[in-house]
Protein backbone atom coordinates (compact mmCIF):
# COMPACT_ATOMS: atom_id res chain seq x y z
CA UNK A 1 0.00 0.00 0.00
CA UNK A 2 1.38 3.41 -0.98
CA UNK A 3 0.64 6.74 0.65
CA UNK A 4 -1.09 9.24 -1.58
CA UNK A 5 0.90 12.23 -2.73
CA UNK A 6 -0.03 15.29 -0.74
CA UNK A 7 1.28 18.83 -0.40
CA UNK A 8 2.92 19.88 2.83
CA UNK A 9 0.82 21.49 5.54
CA UNK A 10 2.43 24.84 4.78
CA UNK A 11 1.00 24.75 1.23
CA UNK A 12 -2.48 24.96 2.82
CA UNK A 13 -1.54 27.88 5.07
CA UNK A 14 -3.07 31.28 4.19
CA UNK A 15 0.43 32.80 3.87
CA UNK A 16 1.52 30.24 1.25
CA UNK A 17 -0.08 32.02 -1.71
CA UNK A 18 1.50 35.45 -1.05
CA UNK A 19 4.87 33.77 -0.35
CA UNK A 20 4.77 31.79 -3.60
CA UNK A 21 3.73 34.89 -5.53
CA UNK A 22 6.55 36.90 -3.91
CA UNK A 23 9.25 34.34 -4.85
CA UNK A 24 8.01 33.63 -8.40
CA UNK A 25 10.37 36.08 -10.16
CA UNK A 26 13.37 34.71 -8.25
CA UNK A 27 12.25 31.13 -8.93
CA UNK A 28 12.12 31.92 -12.66
CA UNK A 29 15.81 32.87 -12.43
CA UNK A 30 16.65 29.75 -10.40
CA UNK A 31 14.78 27.57 -12.92
CA UNK A 32 16.78 29.19 -15.72
CA UNK A 33 20.04 28.47 -13.90
CA UNK A 34 19.09 24.79 -13.63
CA UNK A 35 18.04 24.72 -17.31
CA UNK A 36 21.61 25.77 -18.23
CA UNK A 37 23.62 24.00 -15.50
CA UNK A 38 21.67 20.72 -15.36
CA UNK A 39 19.33 20.48 -18.37
CA UNK A 40 18.37 16.82 -17.75
CA UNK A 41 17.43 17.64 -14.17
CA UNK A 42 15.44 20.67 -15.36
CA UNK A 43 13.46 18.50 -17.80
CA UNK A 44 12.74 15.79 -15.21
CA UNK A 45 11.81 18.32 -12.52
CA UNK A 46 9.51 20.18 -14.92
CA UNK A 47 7.72 16.96 -15.85
CA UNK A 48 7.16 16.11 -12.19
CA UNK A 49 5.84 19.57 -11.34
CA UNK A 50 3.49 19.60 -14.34
CA UNK A 51 2.14 16.20 -13.26
CA UNK A 52 1.63 17.49 -9.70
CA UNK A 53 -0.17 20.60 -10.97
CA UNK A 54 -2.44 18.39 -13.09
CA UNK A 55 -3.36 16.45 -9.95
CA UNK A 56 -4.62 19.71 -8.39
CA UNK A 57 -3.72 18.61 -4.85
CA UNK A 58 -4.48 22.03 -3.35
CA UNK A 59 -5.18 25.51 -4.72
CA UNK A 60 -1.62 26.68 -4.05
CA UNK A 61 -0.08 23.75 -5.93
CA UNK A 62 -1.26 25.34 -9.19
CA UNK A 63 0.94 28.40 -8.57
CA UNK A 64 4.07 26.47 -7.48
CA UNK A 65 6.87 28.38 -9.28
CA UNK A 66 9.81 25.96 -9.04
CA UNK A 67 10.97 22.88 -10.96
CA UNK A 68 11.97 21.48 -7.54
CA UNK A 69 9.30 19.50 -5.69
CA UNK A 70 10.33 20.89 -2.31
CA UNK A 71 11.49 24.13 -0.79
CA UNK A 72 12.51 24.99 2.76
CA UNK A 73 13.33 28.31 4.36
CA UNK A 74 16.08 28.22 7.00
CA UNK A 75 16.47 31.42 8.99
CA UNK A 76 19.33 32.33 11.34
CA UNK A 77 20.24 28.73 12.09
CA UNK A 78 23.44 26.81 11.74
CA UNK A 79 23.15 23.65 9.70
CA UNK A 80 25.10 20.69 11.15
CA UNK A 81 27.01 18.30 8.90
CA UNK A 82 24.45 16.09 7.14
CA UNK A 83 23.39 14.33 3.95
CA UNK A 84 19.94 15.02 2.58
CA UNK A 85 17.60 12.10 3.09
CA UNK A 86 14.92 11.52 0.51
CA UNK A 87 16.92 12.88 -2.42
CA UNK A 88 18.59 10.87 -5.11
CA UNK A 89 22.11 10.79 -6.46
CA UNK A 90 20.74 11.96 -9.81
CA UNK A 91 19.30 15.26 -8.58
CA UNK A 92 21.03 18.24 -7.02
CA UNK A 93 19.78 20.67 -4.42
CA UNK A 94 19.91 24.41 -5.02
CA UNK A 95 20.73 26.41 -1.90
CA UNK A 96 20.42 30.19 -2.08
CA UNK A 97 21.84 32.43 0.65
CA UNK A 98 20.08 35.68 1.47
CA UNK A 99 19.87 38.30 4.19
CA UNK A 100 22.26 40.98 5.41
CA UNK A 101 24.78 38.64 7.03
CA UNK A 102 28.55 38.61 6.51
CA UNK A 103 31.23 35.93 6.80
CA UNK A 104 28.99 32.88 6.36
CA UNK A 105 30.70 29.68 5.25
CA UNK A 106 29.34 26.64 3.40
CA UNK A 107 31.37 23.51 4.24
CA UNK A 108 31.61 20.40 2.08
CA UNK A 109 33.89 18.19 4.22
CA UNK A 110 33.80 15.20 1.86
CA UNK A 111 35.90 17.18 -0.62
CA UNK A 112 37.59 19.51 1.90
CA UNK A 113 35.90 22.65 0.53
CA UNK A 114 34.82 25.78 2.37
CA UNK A 115 32.90 28.33 0.31
CA UNK A 116 31.96 31.91 1.10
CA UNK A 117 28.19 31.86 1.66
CA UNK A 118 27.29 35.52 1.85
CA UNK A 119 23.99 36.93 0.49
CA UNK A 120 23.39 36.19 -3.18
CA UNK A 121 25.44 32.98 -3.19
CA UNK A 122 23.94 29.88 -4.75
CA UNK A 123 25.24 26.35 -4.29
CA UNK A 124 24.17 23.48 -6.56
CA UNK A 125 25.04 20.30 -4.70
CA UNK A 126 24.13 16.62 -4.71
CA UNK A 127 23.24 16.81 -1.05
CA UNK A 128 22.36 13.13 -0.72
CA UNK A 129 25.94 12.25 -1.73
CA UNK A 130 28.15 14.98 -0.27
CA UNK A 131 28.02 15.93 3.40
CA UNK A 132 27.57 19.65 3.92
CA UNK A 133 27.04 22.19 6.69
CA UNK A 134 26.80 25.88 7.52
CA UNK A 135 28.46 26.50 10.89
CA UNK A 136 27.68 29.60 12.94
CA UNK A 137 30.40 31.87 11.50
CA UNK A 138 28.25 34.79 10.33
CA UNK A 139 27.06 38.04 11.82
CA UNK A 140 23.73 39.59 10.86
CA UNK A 141 20.53 37.94 9.63
CA UNK A 142 20.91 34.87 7.41
CA UNK A 143 18.33 33.12 5.29
CA UNK A 144 18.67 30.04 3.11
CA UNK A 145 16.14 29.06 0.49
CA UNK A 146 16.79 25.34 0.03
CA UNK A 147 15.36 23.65 -3.09
CA UNK A 148 15.23 19.87 -3.45
CA UNK A 149 13.54 17.05 -5.34
CA UNK A 150 12.13 14.13 -3.39
CA UNK A 151 12.98 10.80 -5.00
CA UNK A 152 9.72 9.26 -3.73
CA UNK A 153 7.68 11.94 -5.54
CA UNK A 154 9.43 11.21 -8.84
CA UNK A 155 8.97 7.47 -8.25
CA UNK A 156 5.23 7.87 -7.63
CA UNK A 157 4.82 10.05 -10.72
CA UNK A 158 6.88 7.70 -12.90
CA UNK A 159 9.24 10.52 -13.86
CA UNK A 160 12.69 9.35 -14.96
CA UNK A 161 15.84 10.67 -13.31
CA UNK A 162 18.44 12.71 -15.17
CA UNK A 163 21.63 11.06 -16.38
CA UNK A 164 23.77 10.27 -13.35
CA UNK A 165 26.94 12.16 -12.59
CA UNK A 166 30.04 10.01 -12.78
CA UNK A 167 31.48 10.55 -9.32
CA UNK A 168 34.85 9.12 -10.37
CA UNK A 169 35.46 12.37 -12.27
CA UNK A 170 35.72 14.02 -8.86
CA UNK A 171 38.18 11.55 -7.28
CA UNK A 172 41.07 14.01 -7.33
CA UNK A 173 39.00 16.44 -5.24
CA UNK A 174 37.70 13.93 -2.68
CA UNK A 175 39.07 14.03 0.83
CA UNK A 176 40.60 10.89 2.37
CA UNK A 177 37.62 10.75 4.77
CA UNK A 178 35.13 10.62 1.88
CA UNK A 179 37.06 7.91 0.06
CA UNK A 180 37.25 5.79 3.21
CA UNK A 181 33.57 6.31 4.13
CA UNK A 182 32.09 5.75 0.68
CA UNK A 183 34.57 3.54 -1.17
CA UNK A 184 36.56 1.92 1.64
CA UNK A 185 39.72 3.31 -0.02
CA UNK A 186 42.64 4.92 1.74
CA UNK A 187 44.99 7.48 0.24
CA UNK A 188 48.63 6.49 0.21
Amino acid sequence: MEDKLHPSATMHHPDAKPFLQAVTAAEDIFNSIIAVAAPDMFTCGSKAILALKDMDLCPNSRIWPSIFSGMAVIANRRTPVHWDKGGSIWNSDLLISGGDHRNAEFHIPDIDVVLSYDPGTGVLLTGSVLAHSVPMTWSGSRLCLAHFMKDAVQNRLGVPRPSPTNLFHYDRFKSPGYLLRVDGRTVS
